[in-house]
C-alpha cells in the first residue's frame, strides 16, 4: 500500500516473515536507509524487492548487480536509478536477458548501447534499436542487422537518416519495408518508390502515410483494388476532390472511412448523411467538421444510433440537443444530459426525468444552474 507510514514499513522490513520483509522492499515508501537493509537480507527475494526500488541507494544497487542469484542482478539491470557505470557492468552478464534488461533501461548511457549493438543475441539487439537514448551512429550500424526484427525497428524509428531509410526500402524482409511505408519521417520520394512495391500490405501502408504526395494518392484513389481506396480515404493529407470522389464510391466500407476524415468537405459530409449504409450516417455524425444543418437533419433520423452520435457530438448546437431531449431513447438522454452544449433550459427538464442515468448526467454538467444541483444533491 502506497499510502503505509514509513515508520510501519520500517517495522515490517525487520518481520520474521520474508514475504513481509519482501512486499516492504517493493514499496515506494520505504526509506532509502531501510532498502539499505533490506538489500543485504539472506533472502534472495528480500534483495529483488529492493533491487527493483527506484528509492535504493545507488552504491547498494552497484553491490547486487553482482548478486548471485540472476533474479536479484536482473531487478537491478531494469532499475532506472541504477548508476550508469553498473549499468556498463551487467553488460558482461552471463545471463542474455539481464542484458536485455540493460539495453530497455532508460537510463543506460549510449555508450553502453553501443557496445550492446555487436551483441550475439538479436533479442537484446532489438532492444538498443527502440532504446530512445541509442546514438544515431547506433542505429545507422544496426540498420545492417543480420536479424530483420531489428531493421524493421530501426525503419519505424521516426529519427532514422534519409539515406538509411533508402536502404531499408530495398530490403529483402517485407516487414521492415513496411515500416518504412509506415514511417511518418519517411519522404515522400521514397513512398512513392514503395507505392510500387509487390507486396499488396506495404503499398496500403504507403496509401495511409500522411507524406504520401497527392497525385500519389490520386492514383491509389482509382485504384481496382478497395482497401486501397480505403486508406486514401482516410489518409488526413488526401486531397479534397479525392474525397469528394470517393465519397460515390461503390464500395460501402470506401464512403464509410471518407464520412469520418475530418477533412471531408461540408457540402459532402451532407450528402454522405443520406447514405444507403446507417454506419456512413453515424460517422457523419460523429464527425466535428460536419454543419450544425447536419446534425439537425441526422437528429431525426430512424436510427437510434446515429441520434445518439448526433447527441454526443460537442459541436451539435443547443436548439438540436433540446429536440433530442425529448428522444424515446434514454441513452440518447443521457448523452444530451452530458453534452457540454445543452442549454440550462433543457438540463433543468431533464434534471426531473426518471432514469437515474439521466439525471446524474444532468449533475455532471458544468451548465446545469445551481438550483437545479441542489435539487439533485
Amino acid at each position: 500500500n502506497p499510502n503505509t507510514p514509513k515508520e510501519n514499513l520500517i517495522t515490517l522490513a525487520q518481520d520474521d516473515n520474508f514475504r513481509v520483509r519482501m512486499v516492504s522492499g517493493l514499496n515506494p515508501n520505504t526509506p532509502p536507509g531501510t532498502l539499505a537493509t533490506l538489500a543485504m537480507d539472506p533472502e534472495k527475494t528480500v534483495r529483488y524487492a529492493a533491487a527493483r526500488n527506484p528509492n535504493t541507494p545507488s552504491e547498494y544497487l552497484s553491490q547486487m548487480a553482482k548478486d548471485e542469484d540472476h533474479s536479484v542482478r536482473n531487478a537491478v539491470a531494469e532499475n532506472p536509478s541504477t548508476p550508469a557505470e553498473t549499468l556498463d557492468a551487467l553488460t558482461e552478464d552471463e545471463l542474455a536477458f539481464v542484458s536485455n534488461s540493460v539495453a530497455k533501461n532508460p537510463s543506460t548511457t549510449a555508450k553502453t548501447l553501443m557496445k550492446l549493438a555487436g551483441n550475439n543475441h538479436h533479442l537484446v539487439r532489438k532492444d538498443v534499436a527502440e532504446n530512445p537514448n541509442t546514438a544515431e551512429e547506433t542505429l545507422v550500424f544496426l540498420a545492417t542487422d543480420s536479424h530483420r526484427t531489428t531493421r524493421e525497428v530501426i525503419a519505424g524509428n521516426p529519427n532514422i537518416p534519409v539515406e538509411t531509410l533508402v536502404t531499408l526500402a530495398k530490403d529483402v524482409s517485407m516487414a521492415v519495408r513496411h515500416a518504412v511505408a509506415r514511417n511518418s519521417s519517411t519522404p515522400a520520394d521514397i513512398l512513392v518508390t514503395l507505392v510500387k512495391d509487390e507486396i499488396m500490405s506495404v503499398r496500403l501502408d504507403v496509401a495511409r502515410n500522411p507524406n504520401t504526395p497527392a497525385e500519389t494518392l490520386t492514383s491509389l484513389a482509382k485504384d481496382e483494388y478497395e482497401g486501397l481506396r480505403v486508406k486514401v480515404a482516410g489518409n488526413p493529407n488526401a486531397p479534397l476532390e479525392i474525397l469528394v470522389t470517393l465519397a460515390r464510391d461503390e464500395d460501402k466500407l470506401v464512403r464509410f472511412v471518407v464520412a469520418g476524415n475530418p477533412n471531408t468537405p461540408a457540402e459532402t459530409l451532407d450528402a454522405l448523411a443520406d447514405d444507403e449504409l446507417a454506419f456512413s450516417s453515424s460517422q457523419v455524425a460523429k464527425n466535428l467538421s460536419t454543419t450544425s444543418e447536419t446534425l439537425m437533419r441526422l437528429a431525426g433520423n430512424d436510427h437510434y444510433s446515429v441520434r445518439l452520435d448526433v447527441a454526443n457530438n460537442t459541436k451539435t448546437p443547443a436548439k438540436t440537443l433540446a429536440s433530442l431531449a425529448e428522444d424515446t431513447s434514454k441513452e440518447v438522454q443521457e448523452a444530451v444530459a452530458r453534452n457540454p452544449n445543452t442549454s440550462a433550459e433543457t438540463l433543468t427538464t431533464l434534471a426531473k426525468d426518471e432514469n437515474q442515468r439521466v439525471r446524474m448526467a444532468v449533475a455532471g454538467n458544468p451548465n446545469t444552474p445551481v438550483e437545479i444541483l441542489t435539487t439533485l444533491a
